[in-house]
């Protein structure tokens, strides 16, 4: 069985992260698969997909260490937002997580983090399911 939908988010900052576990395992328990795959894909370029722990101080850390790698309002050639087009090819725009017993296969720390680099704006990640 295949399963497909989206969760959208509504960034806030220009730089967010974004925890979306309980949005993602509430799609897995209405897909009624018990074992499989779900797969995440963030269908933006200026944004991305990660797994890592819910912590307010590890999302400053993150946040912070963004701004260094790539400024805000640096000097590039694609302007305005370069600094996010960046970040986004140092992360991933995707991921996939096993299903087991109906649920998402995560490990005791590990949570889905959305992470935005040219914020606010409307965002959508697309959602597939397949398994048994």
């Amino acid at each position: 069985m295949i399963f497909h939908n989206t969760i959208n988010i509504d960034s806030r900052e220009n730089l967010e992260v974004q925890d979306i576990t309980e949005n993602v395992s509430s799609l897995v328990r209405g897909s009624k698969i018990d074992e499989g795959l779900v797969n995440l894909l963030c269908r933006h370029t200026t944004a991305a997909l990660t797994i890592n722990e819910n912590d307010d101080k590890l999302w400053e850390d993150l946040i912070n260490k963004f701004t260094q790698l790539a400024a805000i309002g640096g000097e590039y050639n694609h302007k305005p937002n370069a600094h996010a087009h960046i970040l986004s090819c140092i992360f991933k725009p995707d991921t996939t997580i096993p299903v087991e017993a109906g649920k998402l296969s995560l490990g005791r720390w590990q949570r889905l983090l959305f992470l935005e680099f040219d914020g606010p704006r409307k965002r959508d990640i697309k959602v597939t399911i397949i398994g048994v």
